[in-house]
């Protein structure tokens, strides 16, 4: 569902929040009017903030689009374009669709700079659409690179730019044939851009910048465009919390001053605004504003800057020198001299509550909250201690991520990439996704755990990493047999296995080692605190910012092991 909100521009406004009902997708400017594209509805508010009117959208990802005339929006919806005449009192009334040939995602659109044509980009099928823009007919298709995001016009509007997302640079396209005349790598992850033109007198050869956000870095990055229309480095800013924090900050949308001298880039993960000094081709961090969670999109109007986050829209004055603060403070890697484990196994649950197993064979983490919310999301933050931009953006369509993603790959890998990465041998029954290319020659048929692991426990081939998965209706009885099967493995000495599900309500995680012991029950842990614990135990470093500040669980394990039998 989209829920986009328009409201007057006229006059002061005090700075504000006003508490948004679902997830924020874009921000545009309609003459007095600021509108807001959410995922659950369209509504238009009048100058006090007041809704005038709502009227329901299906399938939001990105696309907003404003005519030059002001009289009309057009809003990406599903597999269509779907047309909204902007009315006097910012009322908004339902015009015409444009369905989108063999497309059942809409992502960016664009008006091309005559307004004549709608540039539709096709994110799962890695083309954009051409559409007239009276008539609502297709014109052309351009191939793009995987996954297209934003769709951005040069100024003399014979070529465009197109960000990449699964391939880590930025198209440059003719608009007259839409043949590809460039690819300029930028990074992991490109999604948003922003043009300011002008030249310097000490870069004579540009004749603007363009700015892209790097959302699986830490970074910013700065293009010149050349006087012969091609796109040069210029400057890489990061946004990082400390100059060696690990990645994980999302850079994903930015906003240009009017006055063109700073750049202000949503750094998402962090719930802070980087501002950037722009001036006469310099690009340097001044600072940081915190803001509401999860800031996804920006507007700066006049002297206020628009900041739409996951649970608010926030209106604040443009920032002066000394309303930015440092980089926040962040916190130091968790620490932990681990008991002597050398195999760990983890397995996840998906949504399923894990507070059915009475098996005192298990201890249990009752204060265990999942750090997913969705299906989507939860498997991200369970492996690889963040849900990037493009998993946050498509949470509500869980079926793209049942198989492997490209666009989906997280900025530090996944857990089992990391343990190849620092030699470590791993083996998958099911766990990761789709033919991950890291994973798959690892990776045996999930009802085949128990079996190859007594085999390799008995040939003293045990993986480090062992990854699983467990599901079904018998699932609390093959807990019981999993915990039987450990105890009595040669292997046991040196093992320790994590259970725990990977999104929904706070619900228990079990832990098996003959290390574990009972856990205080008024500590609370999550997804990240499993994960750091896992990395200490095997030596790994942490993957990003989340993982390496969550605590590990070092109340839960003793430095003597359980003298109980292995047969009990």
């Amino acid at each position: 569902m989209l829920f986009l909100v328009s409201w007057c521009l006229g006059g002061e406004l005090p700075a504000a929040t006003l508490p948004l009902t679902s997830q924020p997708v874009s921000l545009a400017v309609s003459s007095r009017y600021l509108l807001i594209l959410q995922d659950a509805s369209l509504t238009s508010l009048s100058p006090d903030l007041r809704p005038a009117s709502q009227v329901p959208l299906e399938g939001a990802f990105l696309g907003l689009a404003v005519h030059p005339q002001g009289d009309r929006v057009f809003v990406s919806a599903g597999n269509q374009v779907q047309e909204f005449l902007l009315q006097k009192a910012g009322l908004l009334q339902p015009g015409r669709r444009f369905p989108v040939p063999q497309s059942d995602l809409i992502g960016d659109l664009v008006l091309s700079p005559d307004a004549r044509f709608l540039y539709v980009a096709n994110p799962l099928r890695n083309t954009i659409t051409v559409l007239n823009a009276l008539t609502g007919f297709p014109v052309s298709e351009v191939v793009t690179g995987r996954r297209p995001y934003r769709i951005l016009f040069a100024p003399e509007g014979k070529t465009f730019f197109v960000s990449h997302v699964a391939d880590g640079n930025i198209g440059q396209y003719n608009t007259a044939d839409g043949g590809r005349l460039a690819t300029i790598p930028v990074g992991p992850h490109p999604t948003d851009m922003v043009f300011l033109p002008g030249r310097s007198e000490q870069h004579e050869q540009y004749i603007g910048r363009l700015f892209v956000t790097t959302s699986n870095t830490n970074s910013v990055v700065a293009l010149g465009l050349t006087r012969g229309h091609n796109l040069e480095p210029l400057a890489r800013v990061s946004v990082s919390p400390t100059e060696y924090a690990p990645l994980g900050s999302t850079p994903s949308a930015l906003a240009l001053s009017p006055d063109g001298k700073r750049l202000y880039v949503a750094c998402s993960d962090n719930d802070t605004i980087a501002v950037l000094d722009i001036d006469d081709y310099e690009t340097d961090l001044a600072g940081f504003l915190p803001t509401t969670r999860y800031p996804i999109a920006l507007r700066a109007l006049g002297d206020k800057l628009y900041i739409a986050g996951r649970d608010a829209l926030s209106v604040v004055s443009a920032p002066r020198d000394e309303d930015l603060a440092p980089p926040p403070d962040f916190p130091k890697p968790q620490d932990w001299n681990p008991p002597p484990i050398r195999h760990v196994i983890y397995i996840l649950t998906g949504g399923r509550p894990l507070d059915g197993p009475n098996s005192q064979q298990f201890v249990r983490l009752d204060q265990f909250h999942p750090s997913g919310d969705s299906a989507a999301t939860g498997y991200q933050w369970s492996t690889a201690a963040i849900a990037n931009h493009w998993v946050r953006k498509l949470w509500r369509r869980p079926d793209l991520f049942q198989t492997f993603e490209p666009a989906a790959f997280p900025p530090a890998g996944y857990l089992w990439t990391n343990a190849l990465a620092a030699g470590l041998a791993v083996r998958n029954w099911g766990l990761a996704r789709g033919p991950d290319p890291a994973l798959g020659r690892y990776t045996r048929p999930a009802d085949s755990f128990l079996q190859d692991f007594t085999a390799l426990a008995r040939s003293n081939t045990l993986p480090h990493l062992l990854l699983a998965r467990l599901d079904g209706p018998d699932s609390d009885a093959a807990l019981g047999r999993l915990a039987e099967t450990l105890r009595a493995s040669p292997a046991w000495p040196r093992l320790a296995v994590f259970i725990a599900p990977e999104y929904g309500p706070p619900s228990p995680a079990l832990l098996l080692s003959p290390y574990a012991k009972p856990c205080p029950a008024s500590l609370r842990y999550n997804s990240l605190s499993l994960l750091r614990t896992i990395e200490l135990l095997l030596g790994l470093q942490p993957m990003t910012q989340f993982d390496s500040a969550a605590y590990p669980l070092a109340s839960c394990f003793s430095n003597t092991p359980d003298p109980t039998p292995q047969t009990r």
